[in-house]
């Protein structure tokens, strides 16, 4: 937004014209977008963990021919099922 142009006359006599030019940004815009990207990854972050703990849900219902299948023992199965959600 500008606004009128205000002049004034230097010592000299010679004229001065100034104008003032303000911007009005939002504060609530980049509080807005830091929010946004915060909330995006504790989303992922959620996400991670609910697969994790299915994950090991699953590993923990495999029986001994299957694990041997996928090439994991069972001191590894429990190792694995034994950590919590957030522990990769």
């Amino acid at each position: 937004m500008f606004t009128a142009p205000s002049a004034a006359q230097t010592s000299s006599g010679a004229c001065v014209i100034e104008y003032t030019l303000t911007l009005r940004i939002p504060a609530t815009r980049p509080i807005a977008f830091y929010l946004a990207k915060k909330l995006r990854a504790g989303t992922a972050l959620l996400h991670t963990w609910t697969a994790r703990a299915h994950q090991r849900r699953t590993l923990a219902r495999l029986d001994f021919r299957l694990l041997q299948d996928v090439g994991i023992t069972p001191a590894d199965r429990a190792i694995e099922v034994g950590k919590p959600f957030w522990q990769a």
